[in-house]
């Protein structure tokens, strides 16, 4: 009994977003039904979205609520947080308020045991590694688009080899622990529920990509956030906080390590956006995300 279908801003993925009212209440509705093979399959994605969802919600965390899916048809509908993301709420609400339960809940998902997921959708579900090969193919992002963005021209071969040399390096540098990161643990994709309490005040929209990776992955997209500027002051407090409260005994990154390990998540995932925003604008017209390259860049 649909009264009103809105269109909604959608992200850099191909998924489509409808606000949905039914003349009581507002409803998202999830379109991946374009979703490039390339990227993943089809179903996969919203059967992704569905076992991470239930996953977090089993450990605590803030999730949207899953009211109807059919897997053919790619769609999902689900509740609707409203217009009270990060991104829109960083300059009206007082920071610590907003970003200790994001903190928190980072915290909960690194030190969740993972290996829970394989209870749900009947066992068959694998998490993939965020591992060398994902590493190295999202840096080669920046050489392949941004390259060409700046300089209007194909980055020769033997820059390339050079480039991707000094970052299969670094990548040696990092610890090889595991833990459920999301990617985009960022502004957009975190809303923020007054009426909730604690850590749940923070709640993901965003988790069907999830990989196994380095647990200070998610850290750097919340402390180094592409779409809003956070000073440097707040980056650090975000830093602290989160070191603070991390479990190192539970990894292998140690305390003297961590910096430099942050660092090299920082450089690798600049690269990749930069890329990213590059390849929107030459290759579908996307120039919306420029304005955020010299974010980025600093």
């Amino acid at each position: 009994n649909i009264k009103k279908i809105t269109n909604m801003k959608g992200d850099a993925s191909k998924r489509k977003y409808y606000r949905v009212n039914d003349g009581k209440e507002n409803f998202i509705l999830m379109d991946a039904s374009e979703v490039s093979i390339k990227e993943t399959t089809i179903s996969k994605t919203i059967t992704d979205f569905i076992v991470f969802g239930q996953y977090l919600e089993n450990i605590g965390l803030r999730v949207p609520k899953i009211y109807e899916f059919d897997i053919q048809k790619h769609l999902i509908l689900e509740e609707d947080l409203g217009r009270t993301t990060y991104y829109e709420l960083y300059s009206k609400l007082n920071f610590q308020d907003l970003i200790n339960p994001a903190i928190e809940s980072l915290l909960i998902l690194l030190h969740s045991n993972y290996k829970n997921i394989n209870d749900l959708d009947g066992g068959a579900f694998e998490l993939q590694n965020f591992d060398e090969k994902v590493f190295i193919n999202e840096s080669k992002i920046f050489i392949d688009y941004y390259w060409p963005y700046v300089k209007n021209s194909i980055c020769p071969e033997e820059e390339k080899y050079e480039f991707l040399s000094i970052i299969e390096k670094i990548y040696l540098d990092l610890s090889t622990d595991k833990t459920l990161v999301l990617r985009d643990y960022h502004s957009p994709n975190l809303h923020y529920l007054q009426n909730e309490k604690g850590h749940r005040k923070c709640a993901l929209i965003d988790f069907q990509d999830a990989l196994l990776g380095h647990p200070l992955y998610d850290l750097v997209s919340l402390a180094q956030d592409a779409r809003f500027t956070i000073s440097e002051d707040k980056e650090r407090y975000i830093v602290d906080a989160f070191k603070d409260k991390f479990l190192f005994n539970d990894f292998q990154l140690s305390k003297s390590s961590f910096n430099e390990q942050y660092q090299i998540l920082a450089i690798q995932r600049s690269l990749k956006i930069l890329g990213i925003f590059a390849r929107l604008s030459l290759l579908e017209g996307k120039n919306n995300y420029i304005i955020h390259m010299p974010r980025v860049v600093d």
